[in-house]
């Protein structure tokens, strides 16, 4: 029920292209990928969305293209915002449970944490889990108890 990130094997930040760029599907589904609203970042700061995923990078660098560094997952259209669990800044563990996830400006915060977490058999599929909380990224876009 958690959301997967696949990547390419380099895990770097390189936007022009797939090699570091990654997208976020929702599980069993490789038709929905995570979202920016209407392409705008502003948009997001409410929520991100789920949407049928684009086949050419050129769209998909637009609205669901990410790169992940330093504990943070940033959208390919801007660098400096970063992966959000919103409203969660001042929240403990569990109390973060149902935080929807977002973008926001990058801000060096506990929610803007993130760590991918790969599968066993797999170097580029893995679950997203906010670090300082212990909880996973769902299908439904907020943070859950992860699952093995």
């Amino acid at each position: 029920n958690q959301m997967v990130s696949a990547v390419d094997a380099t895990w770097e930040p390189n936007t022009n292209n797939w090699k570091g760029g990654f997208i976020i599907q929702a599980p069993g589904s490789k038709e929905c990928c995570v979202d920016i609203p209407a392409a705008k970042l502003e948009n997001a700061k409410k929520g991100l969305q789920t949407w049928e995923c684009h086949q050419e990078w050129k769209e998909t660098k637009k609205s669901q293209g990410f790169w992940y560094k330093n504990g943070e997952i940033h959208p390919t259209q801007k660098g400096d915002w970063c992966l959000d669990a919103l409203g969660a800044s001042r929240k403990k563990g569990e109390e973060a449970i149902n935080s929807k996830v977002g973008l926001h400006p990058c801000n060096g915060q506990t929610n803007q944490k993130f760590v991918i977490r790969p599968y066993i058999n797999s170097k580029a599929y893995g679950s997203i889990m906010a670090e300082d909380f212990g909880l996973c990224v769902d299908r439904h876009l907020t943070l859950q108890k992860c699952s093995q």
